[in-house]
């Protein structure tokens, strides 16, 4: 991702699609998904790509009031972006060979 981004081959790869910014915002987009197929390593990979250049992202904030639904948005983005940094979350390097 990182390479196709540095190509400006990806739009808006800071954002996540549920991921909260700042623990006080939101955006939460649906990314199509479309088959691809990509080069690593002299490799030809099937992937299933996601594509966020046209996607609307709505907006959820905690400033909206505590007990909103932007809040509840806000906390339930941070607890999963967490659970899966926690738990399959893994370092990768795609320059290393």
């Amino acid at each position: 991702m990182r390479r196709r981004a540095e190509r400006g081959a990806v739009d808006g790869i800071a954002v996540r699609a549920g991921g909260a910014l700042n623990n006080e915002d939101t955006f939460f987009g649906y990314y199509p998904i479309r088959p691809n197929k990509v080069v690593a390593q002299g490799e030809t990979i099937e992937i299933y790509d996601l594509v966020g250049k046209d996607t609307v992202l709505l907006h959820h904030s905690i400033n909206d009031g505590e007990s909103s639904g932007g809040a509840q948005q806000v906390q339930q983005a941070r607890m999963w972006f967490d659970s899966v940094w926690e738990t399959i979350g893994r370092d990768f390097d795609l320059d290393a060979r």
